[in-house]
């Protein structure tokens, strides 16, 4: 496992990237930028960022990705979101044989996953997995489980579960609540042809089932879905001549958009409404208990949620627009810091959005501060 997949955990965290916030350069009040080290291979930072959610649903801690180190390497850090202390730090060496990362949706426990290709000189193939506290993760640690039949990609973990995509463009779900093997499945995605799952991006877990878009649906129109643990596949929402997407959950509710106009997602939209429903796996009680809670100002072909204790955030034709659920009040975010433009939004609060944003070969982390609601 070490000499296929190299990973070195930190155990003197006080070598880890501090964790701090300095102004933004070319931004006015109200920005601030994660001072990251710049990357060895450019003059810029170059990182990602996830926050994991704590039993209450607030943020319990931030995780850190270094990317772009020398000779193909890049580290991971996580730190207590309250105090910036770092909890745990990972450097995962290059390998043309695999790929090694952390996931952590909750901060219940983490996972540890090496996917490991089948190529000259590597040992096996299929994903070595390791879960547990945050602190106990380390290399080769106790518990790794190997031996899974699947080169495994993308992986998402929350509370004993877990996601993969696999190279041969499906995805699996694994138990892993219990010691031993992961039991994973492979994904009935042929029960809902001819829609198919991105896999690869706005997916996420809660309470054991796998919630995953499908952006042209099964006859053109984005549709959001439902993966129960034994690999079955149902239709959560899904709403004629609407795009339906931007599924997000903050643990107690489900917040999207849904959005009418072209079929085509390159074209113009006319009307892009915000709807919240109590957290569920049914499709039946969603339907039942979904309002719609807001309409944007703008309409444009759905992008990702993010939602945190009853905010919801969405990047919506060139703006942010973030939402409180409990009386659908609607403000726009302040802009990106010139020249960079929106990578990914992370994070929301009722005073701030927490975006990843890109200029060339830069990628960083700032937090804006919002405006005062109505």
């Amino acid at each position: 496992m070490d000499e296929c997949c190299p990973v070195d955990s930190l155990d003197d965290l006080s070598q880890a990237v501090p964790y701090e916030w300095v102004s933004c350069d070319d931004a006015g009040p109200g920005c601030l930028r994660f001072n990251a080290p710049t990357a060895d291979i450019t003059s810029t930072p170059v990182i990602a960022a996830e926050i994991s959610r704590g039993t209450t649903g607030a943020a319990s801690q931030i995780l850190i990705a270094r990317l772009g180190l020398t000779g193909g390497a890049y580290e991971k850090s996580i730190y207590d979101f309250a105090t910036g202390q770092p909890k745990a730090s990972w450097r995962f060496g290059f390998s043309p044989h695999c790929t090694g990362t952390i996931s952590s949706r909750t901060d219940i426990s983490a996972m540890l996953s090496l996917s490991l290709d089948a190529k000259p000189f590597a040992p096996t193939t299929g994903v070595v997995v390791a879960t547990g506290k945050v602190g106990a993760l380390r290399q080769s640690p106790v518990g790794a489980q190997a031996g899974l039949p699947w080169t495994f990609l993308s992986p998402s973990y929350a509370d004993g579960r877990a996601t993969f995509t696999t190279s041969f463009g499906g995805f699996v779900t694994c138990d892993m609540h219990t010691p031993g093997v992961p039991k994973c499945l492979k994904v009935n995605v042929a029960g809902i042809a001819p829609a198919v799952l991105n896999g690869y991006s706005e997916f996420f877990i809660e309470s054991d089932y796998v919630y995953a878009l499908s952006t042209h649906g099964s006859v053109g129109w984005s549709e959001e879905y439902v993966v129960a643990p034994t690999g079955e596949v149902q239709l959560l929402r899904g709403v004629a001549s609407t795009h339906v997407g931007g599924l997000a959950s903050d643990g107690k509710q489900l917040t999207w958009v849904e959005v009418r106009g072209d079929i085509s997602l390159v074209n113009p939209q006319k009307i892009e409404e915000v709807w919240a429903a109590p957290l569920t796996s049914d499709p039946t009680q969603l339907m039942s208990t979904a309002k719609k809670i807001a309409t944007l100002p703008k309409a444009c072909a759905p992008n990702a949620g993010v939602s945190f204790n009853g905010y919801y955030a969405i990047w919506d034709c060139g703006d942010i627009f973030v939402v409180r659920a409990l009386d659908g009040a609607v403000i726009k975010s302040p802009a990106m810091p010139v020249p960079y433009s929106l990578y990914q939004i992370v994070y929301v609060t009722a005073t701030e959005v927490w975006v990843m944003a890109t200029h060339n070969s830069a990628i960083d982390l700032f937090r804006l501060t919002l405006p005062t609601w109505p």
